[in-house]
């Protein structure tokens, strides 16, 4: 895998575990509705509140870190697979969040072994061996 599409997907991730969520214009009380409604989270969750647990997913070292493309994406997109919630979130390389949800479709494995996803590692073991590339 490309160094550099790693590096940019540890950027992207840093910006978010320091609480920077930024959506798309008004896409954030959308996706919020939307959760809502599918019963992925509790009726009375704020903004604040789903934030809040996609920087917990993301801060979480021992998930899952995947490039998702396909051909028609006008970017690269990151997701965080959450094997112990069974959660997806999914950020563009320009930092803006797409979404996150619970995967609920299909099975965890399954869910991550669709077309465009390629896995890039855990992201504690992602993150330490960039560190020790980029210390030699």
């Amino acid at each position: 895998m490309n160094i550099n599409i790693i590096k940019k997907a540890l950027k992207v991730i840093d910006g978010l575990k320091k609480g920077e969520i930024n959506w798309k214009a008004g896409k954030g009380e959308g996706h919020l509705i939307k959760r809502k409604e599918l019963g992925h989270i509790p009726n009375d969750f704020t903004l604040k509140d789903y934030n809040n647990l996609i920087t917990s997913i993301i801060n979480d070292g021992g998930n899952e870190l995947y490039l998702y493309y396909k051909e028609f994406f006008n970017q690269n997109y990151f997701a965080i697979g959450d094997y112990k919630r069974n959660w997806e979130v999914i950020v563009g390389e320009n930092g803006v969040m797409e979404t996150a949800y619970e995967i609920i479709d299909t099975e965890y494995e399954q869910h991550f072994g669709k077309n465009g996803y390629v896995y890039l590692g855990i992201l504690r073991e992602v993150e330490r061996n960039v560190n020790d590339e980029e210390s030699k």
